[in-house]
């Protein structure tokens, strides 16, 4: 990738937003200076000599700006240098992310009261109805009208894709989200969705644990951990699925369309009930390797941990 198109790459890989104040009088170097000092700029000098050749660099507007992760360079130039501030702001929240994160998100742009936020999501049991996608909102906008406009897209969303749905798993609409919240989680392969979220209907069926990771680390002090052995072991977890039976209180975030779709219509051709394992192919397809046996299943891992760490050595992979 040449350095120019990185200027249309995300800024960050991470979910958490930057604040940046600009002081009015600064120049463009300044503002370069402050942009790569605070973490948003990989590559200054390209950012630098893109706004120059513009003619934007003399057009930057002092204030208080959240600029976030998913923004591409161009983007933050744009925003720096808007004439005037817009009266709505573009919000996308990624699919499967849960409560705390997305009051993090909503309240670091100042749209809502992060306490207020949880309190009415924990009270009204809304958790997975916080439909993930891109939403504008007027700045003006409260803690109750984002929360509102995201429960009505989701309404929406599950509306249109249960018209179709069977009911031949015999679990109810919230049994279902709770689930969807998992194969969530759990893959982002249509196709392995489906068959994750298979996996799952015969593990309940035949009555087994479905011991999946992302459920050990939900939790207000959890969540920002990665699913290790502690968590998931940990008798005192109500979510974690190694220590209870079934499907966990309620959802772990807040699944996609495709997610969701993926649960509503798992895998289902020949041999589909006869799944119960699967493991990440680690191969950077994004994609997990199905089988019917424990047996099968440990040799599947042990394959994808060989193909992991000769990527590592090869640096076709990050640790």
């Amino acid at each position: 990738m040449d350095r120019i198109s990185d200027l249309d790459q995300p800024i960050s890989e991470t979910d958490k937003s930057f604040t940046v104040d600009i002081a009015r009088g600064m120049t463009f170097k300044q503002v370069v200076i402050l942009l790569e000092k605070k973490g948003v700029l990989q590559d200054p000098l390209v950012f630098e000599w893109y706004g120059r050749y513009a003619g934007l660099g003399s057009h930057i507007q002092p204030g208080r700006y959240q600029i976030l992760p998913h923004w591409t360079a161009r983007e933050v130039l744009a925003a720096i240098t808007t004439q005037q501030q817009s009266k709505t702001i573009r919000v996308h929240i990624p699919v499967g992310w849960n409560r705390w994160q997305i009051a993090e998100r909503m309240s670091s742009l100042g749209l809502v009261d992060a306490d207020a936020f949880l309190r009415r999501v924990r009270i009204e049991s809304l958790e997975g109805q916080l439909f993930p996608g891109s939403y504008t909102f007027d700045r003006e906008v409260n803690t109750d009208g984002v929360i509102d406009q995201m429960v009505k897209k989701f309404e929406a969303e599950w509306t249109n894709l249960t018209q179709t749905y069977t009911d031949r798993f015999r679990l109810t609409e919230q049994e279902l989200l709770i689930l969807a919240s998992i194969v969530q989680k759990e893959s982002v392969v249509y196709e392995d969705q489906r068959k994750v979220s298979r996996v799952f209907y015969n593990r309940l069926k035949k009555g087994q644990k479905l011991q999946t990771d992302p459920t050990c680390t939900y939790g207000p002090n959890r969540h920002h951990r990665k699913p290790n052995p502690k968590d998931c072991r940990d008798s005192t977890n109500t979510y974690s699925t190694y220590v209870i039976k079934g499907l966990p209180p309620g959802p772990i975030g807040n699944p996609g369309r495709q997610a969701i779709r993926a649960t509503l219509l798992p895998y289902s051709q020949e041999g589909a009930d006869k799944l119960f394992f699967f493991v990440a192919r680690r191969d950077g397809s994004g994609q997990h390797h199905f089988t019917e046996t424990y047996a099968e299943h440990k040799r599947a891992d042990r394959k994808a941990r060989k193909q992991w760490k000769k990527r590592i050595q090869s640096g076709g992979a990050k640790k």
